[in-house]
């Protein structure tokens, strides 16, 4: 195979004077077209030297106007890592949210509904019921859950599928019986985890919501579970692997 080169121009005036150099270089096989927009060139050629050579190349191209450039293409190992670098970053989003949606879930959940006395003023607010039997801590949990379950904790969800769909896709290799034994993943329980706590919570929700309207409301859910366990998956699997 015959070796090539990359070279950029620091002014491309001229693409089609690049052209006529090239074509005028001996030992060249081909090169890709050039444009003021991409000037960047391809440039397959056989060596043999002294003629032949990349330095030869840059002479023939070389002008006053024209001054070619070794284009340093990303490496495999930089492409990785710029992936693994957005990856993160996206990650460090999902976790920031957690965390802010996980303070007034903590006050409202857990320091209204269990440590406050329920003589005390903001233990009634919260626990006074505005959808049927369903008090407003449940109503406000279930607002703040709803983006945790489906914006934050979806990445759980989306590797879960996929790893799903790579086990049971029509050609796998894998046997039947070891689909059954190897479809478990840690993605796949953080998702059935939030996912099972979250939608029987809107099932009691809907029931509180629906049915009649007793002296004291219904205030018996699962969002907080949804919010705490993202957070402390997300924080736990993630941040100890960044170099801080």
């Amino acid at each position: 195979m015959s070796p090539s080169t990359t070279s950029r121009l620091t002014r491309s005036e001229c693409p089609s004077e690049v052209i006529q150099r090239l074509q005028n270089v001996p030992g060249i096989i081909d090169f890709t077209p050039i444009t003021l927009k991409d000037p960047v060139v391809v440039v397959r050629y056989r060596p043999s030297p002294p003629d032949v050579t990349l330095r030869a190349i840059f002479d023939g191209i070389r002008t006053e106007r024209l001054k070619p450039s070794l284009e340093k293409r990303i490496t495999l190992e930089e492409r990785s890592r710029l992936l693994q670098i957005r990856e993160q970053r996206h990650i460090l989003w999902r976790i920031i949210a957690a965390v802010i949606l996980a303070i007034p879930t903590f006050i409202i959940g857990i320091v209204y509904m269990t440590l406050v006395p329920r003589s005390n003023p903001g233990a009634i607010y919260w626990k006074t019921a505005i959808w049927g039997n369903a008090s407003r801590d449940v109503v406000t949990l279930f607002f703040l859950a709803t983006p945790v379950q489906f914006f934050i904790a979806d990445h759980f969800h989306r590797r879960a599928i996929h790893g799903l769909h790579a086990l049971w896709r029509k050609g796998s290799r894998v046997p039947i019986w070891k689909r059954f034994v190897r479809f478990g993943s840690m993605d796949l329980l953080i998702s059935l985890g939030t996912s099972v706590a979250y939608f029987s919570s809107i099932v009691l929700l809907i029931l509180a919501a629906t049915g009649p309207v007793d002296k004291a409301s219904y205030s018996t859910t699962l969002f907080d579970t949804t919010v705490f366990l993202t957070m402390f998956i997300l924080v736990g699997m993630h941040l100890p692997c960044w170099n801080l």
